[in-house]
């Protein structure tokens, strides 16, 4: 943390200088790796609704921007799981006629 500190305190005004379109390119080029599409069919595979939250999630950060994006993706899980709340599925248990 300290190291981190003294980086920021170091490089703050050099980076001050620098255009905000090269800035721009080096939070795309880091956040690239962070889109992982196997990562993705993993959660289909796993639970389709939380898959819907995901794409719902990248969705709204690609469209919205960064914080108004995961603001719509918190909004979206919410009212979802209250529906998932206020309805849930419901199983009905039981012997089929003709067996023990």
């Amino acid at each position: 943390a300290a190291m981190a500190l003294i980086t920021m305190l170091v490089l703050a005004p050099l980076i001050e200088l620098m255009p905000e379109a090269t800035l721009a390119s080096v939070v795309i080029v880091y956040s690239i790796g962070l889109i992982k599409p196997p990562e993705f069919r993993r959660i289909l595979a796993v639970r389709r609704l939380e898959f819907c939250w995901a794409c719902a999630a990248f969705a709204g950060v690609v469209l919205l921007g960064t914080l108004r994006g995961i603001l719509a993706a918190i909004v979206f899980s919410l009212a979802s799981m209250g529906h998932q709340t206020f309805d849930p599925p419901v199983y009905v248990l039981g012997r089929q006629r003709g067996t023990h």
